[in-house]
Parts: structure tokens; sequence; C-alpha cells
């Protein structure tokens, strides 16, 4: 028959404690970030992953005014 393990002390609880709630929140907070930065640079990434999609952009330049 196997003889159970010994109860943790104090301690040992606390510390196992403190890991876990850091490590937890740690993983959460990395997702949120990754997923954030992932939305904010949507377009690049697209753009990236297309790189012989050409986009044509036009530009407009200010109205000079015609002398003569």
């Amino acid at each position: 028959m196997a003889a159970l393990p010994a109860p943790l002390s104090f301690l040992q609880s606390m510390a196992w404690l403190h890991g876990w709630v850091g490590l937890l929140p740690g993983w959460l907070l990395l997702l949120i970030f990754l997923f954030g930065t992932t939305a904010f640079l949507q377009q690049e990434i697209s753009a990236w992953m297309r790189p012989f999609v050409v986009v044509q952009r036009l530009i407009f330049l200010p109205q000079q005014p015609m002398v003569g």
C-alpha cells in the first residue's frame, strides 16, 4: 500500500499559491497583448502575407494656382 504524502507546510503552500497566482495572470496578459498587437497591426500583417498584391494609392497634391 502506498503511503500518503506528508501535508505541505503553510510556507510551502503559500509558495505554491504565489507561483500559480503569478503565472496565470501572466499568461492571460500575454494573450491579451498578443491579440491586441495583431488587431492593431492587422493591415500590415495582411500586406506582409500578400506581397504580390499591388496596392494603388491615390496621392492628392494641393492645387497650385495657375500663373500666366
